[in-house]
């Protein structure tokens, strides 16, 4: 288990739907599918019962779930102190996106757009260019 597929689990309890998880994070859907096979094998337990209108967490999914939050948040919290030591703050290109458009778009009452992989999104760059001490990194 690593911390990428902890946050696909994320996403995909998010999104409720192997699709559009998949999409959301730059996966094809059978790699997606295996992300989450993989992190049920190794926990022992169907984390997602499967329906015709997406995914459903399990009662087992729905223990799990708030330990995956804290592992994911302190994986966060350990990059961005660690960065911080360092004199650059340094937040994942995930993060920085969630942040940057739950915060300031979502509040605006804009839709989020989520931008393609690779890709940083419209004012991202323009947000980024007054802090000199931030830098932006593709996960």
């Amino acid at each position: 288990m690593n911390i990428k597929d902890l946050q696909f689990f994320l996403t995909a309890v998010e999104e409720e739907n192997i699709t559009q998880a998949a999409k959301r994070i730059g996966y094809t859907e059978s790699g997606a599918s295996h992300i989450i096979k993989r992190l049920e094998k190794e926990i022992g337990f169907p984390l997602f019962s499967r329906t015709r209108k997406g995914l459903v967490l399990t009662s087992n999914g729905e223990r799990i779930l708030p330990f995956a939050r804290r592992i994911v948040q302190a994986n966060e919290l350990f990059i961005e102190e660690a960065s911080a030591i360092c004199g650059v703050l340094l937040m994942s290109f995930a993060l920085m996106i969630q942040r940057f458009y739950k915060n300031l778009l979502q509040d605006e009452g804009y839709p989020l757009a989520a931008p393609r992989p690779g890709q940083f999104p419209p004012g991202l760059s323009q947000h980024h260019g007054g802090h000199q001490r931030v830098a932006l990194r593709r996960d």
